[in-house]
C-alpha cells in the first residue's frame, strides 16, 4: 500500500507529529497528497512542523541525487 493510499486523518495525524515516512516525502504521488492534506486542514499543522518537513523532504532528494 502506497502512503498517499492512506486515510488523509492518519496523513494529517502524522503531519502534525511531523513523522512522515522518508519514503513519502521522496514519492511524487505521496508528496502531493500530503500537500493536499496540509491545504485542507491548514490551520491544524504547525508552521514549523511544516518547514521542518519541508526541508527534511530536500535533504533527502539531496542525499538520493547528489549531482543536483
Amino acid at each position: 500500500m502506497c502512503y498517499c493510499d492512506k486515510p488523509e486523518q492518519e496523513i494529517l495525524g502524522d503531519l502534525k507529529r511531523g513523522s512522515v515516512p522518508d519514503e513519502a516525502l521522496l514519492r511524487s504521488c505521496c508528496w502531493r497528497k500530503i500537500r493536499q492534506v496540509r491545504g485542507n486542514r491548514f490551520h491544524e499543522i504547525d508552521d514549523g512542523t511544516w518547514n521542518t518537513l519541508c526541508d527534511k523532504r530536500v535533504q533527502l532528494n539531496a542525499r538520493r541525487n547528489p549531482a543536483g
